[in-house]
């Protein structure tokens, strides 16, 4: 048996700018991706995903026809839903009171021949309907990543490691200070020098090779992935996920860094989701407050317009993009991929993918010009953008560009 997680194209379009350049099942909420999830959650089955083509060569399939167990990807994962699944014969599909198809059940196929009638939806009406009724939590929108996110990391502290509460301590652990009834977990290889973990509200994870710095301050619940690190005096409030390979500094509140991003130095970052290699400048700091306490909103880009957000959101930020120092963003920016934002006052609240400039100026980003910093900065990591990425920003940079940014009378 296989677990087969599929993209939901209209799902996908309101997970903008973040989905651009992956599978909505490589989204990180929590301390791990939904991928890992469905993994944990399943007893250990293989999990492949299925995604619009210009991404699949990500997540290549196998070939061979085989039973797979195909779910939605942006639905987190929980132990009632997949009881539900796993019950499924062939032939069987999984239904919300709405009617949207959300699991089903084949066998003797291969994942290539479900995709391929997937994409061309052909699957809702050769399946035997059963309704599933119980409340679903998924991603409908990129404020749910930040949103959901406090829920996650308790969840997948269950996941991971069951009722555990206890302190789980491995590394160096050298004149740190833990306040609170929730467990600390401190993987192997992992620093903690000199600092405060609180975990009156929620659980602590600091990842295998984790550094964190002299004097942070941390509020559970925190989720900080492998080889992270975390720079002298930082102030990190839950529920705030910080990726793999990222450098973080200054103040974080209930933000999830998908990974290998940095924003290493003083500035506020708050009710935000930044994908995977962006650079956040010194002093760079994202309202996530109206000054009239009003509803935020946001652009979105599947009906073209700006549409509420509730009272809170910061920055919604694609991967390889990046700011200046002393950046200033507004409540409610969203910023697609491989933007390059400098300059004073506040650029537009809507920053397409490819625009470089500031609040008075822009152009757009010189394709190979976007391939040689994107991979610049996966240098400085030790890493370096593959022929795959390279082709996906080529797609993305013919089919997706949507003009250059422009001021906007949003209230």
């Amino acid at each position: 048996m296989n677990i087969l997680l599929f993209d939901d194209p209209s799902v996908r379009q309101q997970l903008y700018p973040l989905s651009l350049t992956r599978s909505i099942a490589d989204f990180r909420v929590g301390i791990l991706t939904l991928r890992e999830k469905w993994s944990y959650v399943s007893g250990g089955l293989p999990v492949h995903i299925c995604t619009e083509p210009y991404l699949q060569a990500l997540y290549p399939l196998p070939g061979k026809p085989d039973d797979f167990t195909v779910i939605a990807s942006h639905l987190l994962p929980d132990e009632d839903f997949w009881h539900a699944v796993d019950r499924l014969a062939p032939g069987e599909g999984l239904f919300t009171p709405g009617g949207d198809l959300i699991a089903f059940r084949e066998k003797d196929i291969t994942p290539v021949d479900i995709c391929s009638r997937l994409h061309a939806a052909a699957y809702a009406d050769t399946l035997k309907h059963i309704a599933y009724s119980q409340r679903l939590h998924a991603l409908h929108s990129l404020t749910d990543v930040f949103t959901y996110n406090g829920r996650e990391i308790q969840r997948d502290w269950q996941l991971l490691f069951g009722s555990a509460s206890k302190n789980m301590q491995q590394g160096e652990w050298i004149k740190s200070t833990v306040i609170g009834k929730h467990p600390v977990y401190a993987g192997p290889h992992a620093r903690v020098l000199a600092s405060i973990i609180n975990t009156e509200a929620g659980p602590v994870f600091i990842d295998e090779g984790v550094e964190i710095m002299e004097g942070t301050t941390i509020r559970g619940p925190v989720a900080i992935c492998r080889n992270a690190v975390i720079k002298m005096g930082t102030r990190i409030y839950g529920a705030t996920t910080i990726g793999p390979s990222c450098t973080i500094g200054g103040e974080v509140k209930n933000a999830v860094i998908f990974g290998y991003s940095n924003k290493a130095h003083e500035g506020y970052l708050g009710d935000s989701v930044v994908g995977e290699w962006c650079n956040l400048g010194a002093n760079t700091n994202s309202s996530n407050i109206k000054n009239n306490a009003g509803t935020v909103r946001i652009w979105n880009q599947a009906v073209q317009a700006y549409v509420p957000a509730g009272k809170k959101c910061g920055v919604l930020m694609g991967d390889f993009s990046r700011c200046g120092i002393g950046t200033m963003l507004n409540t409610g920016t969203v910023i697609g991929v491989s933007c390059n934002i400098f300059g004073g006052d506040f650029p537009p609240k809507h920053i397409p993918s490819f625009s470089w400039g500031g609040a008075d100026r822009w152009m757009q980003y010189d394709l190979q010009k976007a391939l040689q910093d994107a991979d610049a900065w996966m240098q400085l990591k030790q890493q370096s953008l593959s022929e795959v990425q390279r082709q996906i920003f080529s797609h993305l940079y013919h089919h997706h560009l949507s003009g250059l940014p422009v001021q906007s009378k949003v209230s």
